[in-house]
């Protein structure tokens, strides 16, 4: 591999922040510089650290502008030529913003051929990911340490502005799960919605529908690291009941090596 220093962009939410993240962790064994890029926007408004503790050959910098980057590869000869002096002069050889299928069957080649790769994307880079690399920080060990739920079944609602898991994962199929098995366990809560705790809780009572008062404000600190708290409890869960298109679930599952279902009608 030719590759010996990749840039990384990251500015989606969390989830798919860690999974790109994981995904590269193999290329510090091969003496690969990785640079992060902790962009802080309204999808996630949080620096790295008081999310993180640091990690072995990462280096990561917050910023609040995202860098002026034109993808390398272009059909129009002179719109590549541009491409070519531009990103040289910032100082990569090949920069990659655009793509949403196989994007590790893409990066392969670009990661063979070329010294100083940038990228800017929310897929996992390579079919490599290693979570164990991400660590809470203490405010957060702290916020954890006070919640002992024991024994219970994580279930994620994904609602908000998030279209498609609503219409492929709606309420209905998770209540119906919850009567199938209420009898057997206790169910944590994970939504960004307040009146669906509200309702669930109100319905099957708190003695079953466990909850947490987190900040739903992804573009605010304490929200950020809300979030990341409620994917630890999730991970800590007997196996995960996720949401269609929600990467949020999905990572969880992972940390915590568990089960996850994903409900689609």
């Amino acid at each position: 591999m030719q590759l010996n220093t990749l840039t990384v962009l990251l500015r989606d939410g969390l989830a798919n922040r860690m999974r790109v993240m994981a995904s590269i962790a193999h290329f510090v064994k091969s003496g690969i510089n990785i640079n992060i890029l902790w962009l802080k926007n309204d999808a996630l408004n949080c620096d790295f650290e008081h999310i993180f503790k640091p990690i072995r050959g990462f280096n990561i910098t917050n910023i609040i502008h995202e860098p002026q980057m034109i993808h390398s590869m272009q059909q129009n000869p002179i719109k590549r030529l541009i491409a070519k002096i531009h990103n040289k002069a910032k100082g990569y050889d090949y920069v990659f913003t655009k793509g949403k299928t196989n994007i590790p069957k893409q990066l392969k080649p670009i990661f063979e051929k070329y010294q100083k790769v940038y990228v800017a994307m929310c897929f996992c880079l390579t079919e490599q990911e290693d979570y164990t690399i991400f660590a809470p920080s203490d405010n957060i060990v702290e916020i954890i340490n006070k919640i002992n739920y024991q024994n219970y079944i994580g279930i994620h609602i994904r609602r908000g502005d998030h279209i498609g898991a609503t219409k492929k994962s709606p309420i209905k199929l998770f209540t119906e799960y919850i009567e199938q098995h209420i009898d057997k366990t206790k169910f944590y809560i994970a939504t960004d919605s307040q009146d669906i705790k509200y309702l669930l809780t109100l319905h099957y009572g708190n003695n079953k529908i466990l909850t947490n008062s987190f900040s739903l404000e992804r573009n605010s600190p304490q929200g950020i690291v809300d979030a990341y708290a409620e994917m630890l409890i999730l991970s800590k869960a007997d196996l995960i009941i996720g949401s269609q298109f929600s990467s949020f679930d999905e990572v969880a599952a992972k940390i915590g090596n568990i089960q996850l279902i994903k409900l689609s009608e």
